[in-house]
This record gives C-alpha cells, structure tokens and sequence, in this order.
C-alpha cells in the first residue's frame, strides 16, 4: 500500500500489486483531505490486504489448509 498527495492536496490510497520484471497494477482505494478521513481509507485498504493476504495463504500447496 502507499500513500500519495493529488494536486488538490487530497491523500490518496493506493495498493500496488506487482509481477515478475516490473509489470505492475494500482488499484486506487480512495482519497480524502481530512485525517479522519484519510485513517478510513487506510483501514479500508489495510482490510483489502489482509483478504488478499489469506487468498494467498490458502492457494499454497503445501499450506496446512490444503492438507499439505
């Protein structure tokens, strides 16, 4: 995830998700001016993560879940 400042000087939330030799995909999470809102839009990003985190997990082969 990182953190980005637009030109209307609102806070945007973006995850980045990465490949192999350099292709990459952002997914924008939102934006706010407020640090209200900016801490919301981070746990929303942080909840987008951890899902992501546990698909992960569970496609491994050798993962406990998968009976390996």
């Amino acid at each position: 995830m990182r953190r980005v400042e637009t030109a209307s000087g609102a806070r945007m939330a973006q995850i980045v998700h990465s490949q192999r030799r350099g292709s990459r995909e952002i997914e924008l999470i939102g934006s706010a001016h407020t640090d209200a809102g900016v801490e919301l839009v981070k746990a929303v990003a942080g909840q987008r993560l951890a899902v992501a985190q546990q698909e992960l997990v569970l496609r491994l082969p050798d993962s406990p879940v998968n009976g390996g």
